[in-house]
Protein backbone atom coordinates (compact mmCIF):
# COMPACT_ATOMS: atom_id res chain seq x y z
CA UNK A 1 0.00 0.00 0.00
CA UNK A 2 1.58 3.21 -1.34
CA UNK A 3 1.18 6.21 1.75
CA UNK A 4 -0.72 9.05 0.09
CA UNK A 5 2.19 11.96 -0.26
CA UNK A 6 2.80 14.04 2.95
CA UNK A 7 1.89 17.91 2.43
CA UNK A 8 4.96 19.81 1.83
CA UNK A 9 4.99 21.77 4.86
CA UNK A 10 5.49 17.85 6.86
CA UNK A 11 8.05 16.27 4.58
CA UNK A 12 11.44 18.08 6.06
CA UNK A 13 9.67 16.78 9.16
CA UNK A 14 9.39 13.09 8.49
CA UNK A 15 13.09 13.30 6.52
CA UNK A 16 14.05 14.05 10.07
CA UNK A 17 12.22 11.36 11.64
CA UNK A 18 13.19 8.98 9.46
CA UNK A 19 16.67 9.96 8.93
CA UNK A 20 16.88 10.64 12.80
CA UNK A 21 16.33 6.65 13.44
CA UNK A 22 18.39 5.57 10.73
CA UNK A 23 21.27 7.50 12.98
CA UNK A 24 20.51 5.72 16.05
CA UNK A 25 20.51 2.53 13.92
CA UNK A 26 23.93 3.11 11.93
CA UNK A 27 25.15 4.98 15.30
CA UNK A 28 24.58 2.06 17.28
CA UNK A 29 25.97 -0.32 14.19
CA UNK A 30 29.42 2.00 14.60
CA UNK A 31 30.01 1.70 17.95
CA UNK A 32 29.45 -1.73 18.18
CA UNK A 33 31.92 -3.26 15.15
CA UNK A 34 34.45 -0.53 16.78
CA UNK A 35 34.34 -0.69 20.46
CA UNK A 36 33.56 -4.44 21.98
CA UNK A 37 34.05 -6.15 18.80
CA UNK A 38 37.28 -3.63 17.65
CA UNK A 39 37.15 -3.94 14.32
CA UNK A 40 39.23 -0.65 12.32
CA UNK A 41 36.95 2.72 12.23
CA UNK A 42 36.81 3.32 9.06
CA UNK A 43 35.83 0.02 8.41
CA UNK A 44 33.02 0.14 11.27
CA UNK A 45 31.97 3.09 9.79
CA UNK A 46 31.66 2.16 6.08
CA UNK A 47 29.30 -0.94 7.15
CA UNK A 48 27.30 0.63 10.06
CA UNK A 49 26.78 3.60 6.94
CA UNK A 50 25.47 1.51 4.43
CA UNK A 51 23.18 -0.48 7.00
CA UNK A 52 21.58 2.95 8.10
CA UNK A 53 21.19 4.15 4.47
CA UNK A 54 19.56 0.89 3.22
CA UNK A 55 17.36 1.04 5.99
CA UNK A 56 16.26 5.23 5.48
CA UNK A 57 15.68 4.36 1.59
CA UNK A 58 13.15 2.05 2.06
CA UNK A 59 11.64 4.31 4.61
CA UNK A 60 12.60 7.49 3.13
CA UNK A 61 10.87 6.30 -0.50
CA UNK A 62 7.53 5.17 0.59
CA UNK A 63 7.03 7.64 4.02
CA UNK A 64 9.09 10.98 3.23
CA UNK A 65 8.81 11.27 -0.43
CA UNK A 66 5.73 8.85 -1.55
CA UNK A 67 7.83 8.30 -4.76
CA UNK A 68 6.44 6.96 -7.88
CA UNK A 69 9.46 6.85 -9.57
CA UNK A 70 10.85 3.45 -11.16
CA UNK A 71 12.29 1.68 -8.69
CA UNK A 72 15.39 0.42 -10.71
CA UNK A 73 15.89 3.95 -11.31
CA UNK A 74 15.95 5.04 -8.28
CA UNK A 75 17.81 1.89 -6.61
CA UNK A 76 20.21 2.95 -8.97
CA UNK A 77 20.70 7.28 -8.23
CA UNK A 78 20.39 5.92 -4.18
CA UNK A 79 23.42 3.63 -4.87
CA UNK A 80 25.66 6.39 -6.41
CA UNK A 81 24.82 8.45 -3.53
CA UNK A 82 25.36 5.80 -0.86
CA UNK A 83 29.05 5.14 -2.40
CA UNK A 84 29.88 8.96 -2.21
CA UNK A 85 28.41 8.87 1.31
CA UNK A 86 29.88 6.41 2.34
CA UNK A 87 33.46 7.25 1.18
CA UNK A 88 33.14 10.56 2.60
CA UNK A 89 31.71 9.14 5.52
CA UNK A 90 34.96 6.24 6.03
CA UNK A 91 37.26 9.25 5.20
CA UNK A 92 35.85 11.36 7.99
CA UNK A 93 35.51 9.03 10.70
CA UNK A 94 39.02 7.64 10.48
CA UNK A 95 40.61 11.24 10.07
CA UNK A 96 38.59 11.98 13.54
CA UNK A 97 39.69 8.61 14.78
CA UNK A 98 43.64 9.41 14.20
CA UNK A 99 43.76 13.05 14.83
CA UNK A 100 41.08 13.16 17.83
CA UNK A 101 43.36 11.42 20.36
CA UNK A 102 41.71 11.94 23.79
CA UNK A 103 38.26 11.64 24.02
CA UNK A 104 36.72 15.21 24.16
CA UNK A 105 33.88 15.09 27.29
CA UNK A 106 34.04 11.08 26.88
CA UNK A 107 33.59 10.79 23.29
CA UNK A 108 35.98 8.96 21.13
CA UNK A 109 37.15 10.63 18.16
CA UNK A 110 35.58 8.36 15.67
CA UNK A 111 32.36 8.99 17.16
CA UNK A 112 32.50 12.96 17.21
CA UNK A 113 33.83 12.38 13.32
CA UNK A 114 30.10 10.23 13.15
CA UNK A 115 28.15 13.07 13.79
CA UNK A 116 29.89 15.86 11.77
CA UNK A 117 29.19 13.25 8.60
CA UNK A 118 25.40 13.21 9.63
CA UNK A 119 25.29 16.70 9.89
CA UNK A 120 26.59 17.43 6.29
CA UNK A 121 25.20 14.55 4.81
CA UNK A 122 21.75 15.40 6.10
CA UNK A 123 21.91 18.75 4.54
CA UNK A 124 22.84 17.46 1.17
CA UNK A 125 20.51 14.54 0.93
CA UNK A 126 17.61 16.16 1.56
CA UNK A 127 17.38 18.05 -1.48
CA UNK A 128 19.33 15.14 -3.56
CA UNK A 129 16.66 12.37 -2.42
CA UNK A 130 13.79 14.74 -2.92
CA UNK A 131 15.49 16.49 -6.42
CA UNK A 132 17.01 13.56 -8.12
CA UNK A 133 16.61 9.69 -6.25
CA UNK A 134 13.32 9.79 -5.82
CA UNK A 135 12.05 12.42 -8.41
CA UNK A 136 9.16 11.17 -11.06
CA UNK A 137 11.42 13.03 -13.57
CA UNK A 138 15.05 14.29 -12.87
CA UNK A 139 15.62 17.78 -12.24
CA UNK A 140 19.03 18.81 -14.00
CA UNK A 141 18.80 22.39 -13.47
Amino acid sequence: MVTPPPAPRLRPLRYLLVGGSGFVLDFFILWLLRSPIGLPAWFSAAVAFTVGTIYTYLLQRSFTFSSRARHQSAVIRFLILVAANTVFTAVVVELFDQFVAAPVFGISGYLIGKVVCAVLTTLWNYQLLGRWVYADKVELS
